[in-house]
């Protein structure tokens, strides 16, 4: 049960999750929204704009996108099994 005066559900406003994204981003609010009018995602993994279309999805997410596109994604996944691999060797397991 949610307290008093707490929004049950959705934490943020559209209006609020915008200007949030594009202060974290530095940009101005009509940029951001411009950019997101046009089809793109900010990739965290790449720092730049991609295409909403080349994003991976992810169900814990308010929109079910995730914030990478799917090749900064592969490129992560990549990596951390390659970290991994070389821990099994140096610990013999």
């Amino acid at each position: 049960m949610a307290a008093a005066g707490w929004p049950v559900g959705r934490k943020h406003s559209d209006e609020s999750c915008l200007l949030m994204g594009a202060t974290r981003l530095g940009i101005d609010p009509s940029e951001y929204r411009a950019k997101r009018e046009a089809g793109l995602r900010w990739c965290t993994g790449h720092k730049r704009w991609e295409p909403s279309a080349d994003f991976v999805s992810h169900p814990g997410k308010r929109d079910g996108i995730g914030g990478q596109c799917v090749e900064s994604n592969r490129a992560i996944s990549r990596e951390y099994q390659r970290r991994k691999a070389r821990a099994k060797q140096h610990t013999g397991g």
